[in-house]
C-alpha cells in the first residue's frame, strides 16, 4: 500500500543529503525564531544603495545619449527631455500604452495588470502626458522596496553584517537597468524578496500577500508556489513525520492560503481575459503569437537555446549579444549548484524554478537570439544575491571583481538600451 509515512521518510533523507545541516535548517524545525532585526539600519543601507545607483544611472544617461550620436556635430544640444525620453524603449512603450488606454488588443494580454495599474494611478497624480515619468517612478520605488526586502532577508539568514554585501551584489547586476526603466521586473523582484522573507520568518499572511501581488505582476510568479509550499511544510514538520502534520486542519488551511495565492492571482487575471477576449489563457497564447516566445520541454528548449550560439562565428557581434543574456543564467546555475548544501532548500527550489523559466521559454519565431530577455528573467534571483554576498564577504578580491565588473557591464548594457539596441 501507498504509505505517506514512508514517502515522508524518503523526503527527509533526500533533503538531509542536499540541504544544510545546521540546526536552524532541520526539517523538523517548527516556527523559526523571530529575532529582532535592525530594521532602521537596514532601511538606511537600502536607501543609500538605492540613491547611489539612481545617481549612477543618471550619469550613464547623461553621457550615453550624446555619445550614441557620435556622428552629430559637437555643437548639438541634447535636452534633458530628450535624454529622459531615451528610456522609452521596447516593452516600456507597451507598458505605458497599456497604462494609458487599458486592455484593447490581444497582444496586450501578455502583460499582467498590477504594474500598468500602478502606473495609471501615479499618472493621475503627476498629470498627463507624463506616463514615462509615472512608469519610472513606480519601477524605481519598487526597486527601493526590493533593496529593503533583500537586505532584510540577508540579515535574517546570515546576520546583520550580510546586508551590505547582498545589496552590493544586487546593485551591480549587469542588467539592473531594468530596475530603472518602465518595466515590471523591479516590482516582481520586490514581491519575491518579501514573499521569501515573510515565509522564512513564518509570517504566512504577509507571504501570501506578497505572492499574490507577484502573481498579478508577472507570470513567472508561478516559481514561488513550490518554495513557499516547501517552507511551510518544513516549519510544520510535514517532511519529518510522513505528512502526518496534514491532520492538523488549521495548519493545512494556512498552507493552502500561501500555496494558492499565486494561482488565485493568475486565475483572476485569466477570468478577466476570458470575459474581455474570450480566452482565459490569452496571456500565454499572446507570448507565442505576438512575441514569438513558447514554453517548451526543457530538453527541446535547450537545443533551441544553443542553436543561437552555434549559428554565429566565434568573436562575432551575435555571440557577444547572446552572452548578455546567457552569462547571468550561467552564473545563477553555477551559484545554485555550488551552494546547494549551504542555503535553505527553499531558496534552491526558487532558483531552479527561475532557471527553468529562463531556459524553457525561448524565442522560437524569427529569432537569432533565442535567449533574448533570459538575463532580465534572472533579475529576481533573490537567493543569488545572498549567495554572492556570502562569497564577497569572505573574499575581498571577489567583491571588487563582481561589483566593479558588474557596474562596468551595467554602463555598457544601459548605453545599448538607450540607443535602441536589441535588449528586451
Amino acid at each position: 500500500m501507498f504509505d505517506l509515512a514512508v514517502v515522508g521518510d524518503r523526503i527527509e533523507k533526500f533533503v538531509a543529503h542536499i540541504a544544510p545541516t545546521k540546526a536552524s535548517e532541520s526539517v523538523a524545525l517548527a516556527t523559526p525564531p523571530r529575532g529582532d532585526l535592525p530594521w532602521r539600519k537596514i532601511a538606511l543601507q537600502a536607501s543609500g544603495m538605492w540613491l547611489v545607483t539612481r545617481f549612477l544611472f543618471f550619469l550613464i544617461t547623461f553621457f550615453a545619449v550624446p555619445f550614441n550620436s557620435f556622428q552629430s556635430a559637437p555643437e548639438r544640444v541634447f535636452s534633458p527631455e530628450m535624454m529622459f525620453q531615451s528610456w522609452r524603449r521596447w516593452d516600456a512603450t507597451l507598458y505605458l500604452h497599456l497604462a494609458a488606454s487599458g486592455y484593447q488588443t490581444s497582444s496586450q494580454a501578455a502583460f499582467f495588470p498590477l504594474y500598468p495599474l500602478l502606473v495609471r494611478g501615479v499618472t493621475f497624480v503627476v498629470g498627463q502626458p507624463n506616463e514615462l515619468l509615472a512608469g519610472m517612478l513606480v519601477s524605481n520605488l519598487a526597486t527601493l522596496a526590493a533593496f529593503f526586502g533583500v537586505g532584510l532577508l540577508a540579515a535574517h539568514e546570515d546576520g546583520n553584517e550580510a546586508t551590505a554585501p547582498a545589496l552590493r551584489a544586487l546593485a551591480a547586476y549587469p542588467l539592473a537597468l531594468f530596475t530603472v526603466a518602465a518595466y515590471a521586473d523591479s516590482l516582481f523582484l520586490a514581491c519575491a524578496a518579501f514573499a521569501l522573507f515573510a515565509a522564512r520568518r513564518g509570517n504566512w499572511r504577509w507571504a501570501a500577500l506578497a505572492a499574490f501581488l507577484g502573481g498579478l505582476t508577472r507570470p513567472v510568479s508561478v516559481i514561488l508556489v513550490l518554495p513557499l509550499f516547501w517552507e511551510y511544510g518544513r516549519q510544520q514538520g510535514w517532511w519529518s513525520d510522513g505528512w502526518r502534520g496534514l491532520r492538523r486542519i488549521r495548519p493545512a488551511l494556512d498552507g493552502a492560503l500561501v500555496v494558492l495565492a499565486v494561482p488565485l492571482a493568475i486565475g483572476l487575471y485569466a477570468l478577466f481575459l476570458w470575459r474581455t477576449f474570450g480566452d482565459p489563457l490569452l496571456f500565454q497564447h499572446a507570448q507565442l503569437v505576438f512575441f514569438g516566445r513558447e514554453m517548451l520541454p526543457i530538453w527541446q528548449a535547450l537545443g533551441v537555446d544553443l542553436s543561437g550560439w552555434t549559428h554565429f562565428q566565434p568573436w562575432s557581434l551575435g555571440q557577444a549579444r547572446i552572452l548578455i543574456d546567457a552569462a547571468p543564467v550561467a552564473l545563477l546555475a553555477l551559484a545554485t549548484l555550488l551552494a546547494i548544501r549551504k542555503v535553505p532548500f527553499t531558496f534552491t527550489l526558487f532558483s531552479l524554478g527561475l532557471l527553468y523559466i529562463s531556459l524553457a521559454s525561448p524565442l522560437v519565431i524569427n529569432a537569432w537570439d533565442p535567449l533574448a530577455a533570459a538575463g532580465r528573467y534572472v533579475l529576481p534571483a533573490v537567493p543569488l544575491y545572498l549567495i554572492l554576498g556570502r562569497w564577497m564577504g569572505k573574499h575581498r578580491e571577489l567583491d571588487l571583481l563582481l561589483v566593479g565588473g558588474g557596474f562596468a557591464l551595467q554602463a555598457l548594457t544601459t548605453a545599448l538600451f538607450l540607443a535602441g539596441g536589441f535588449l528586451i
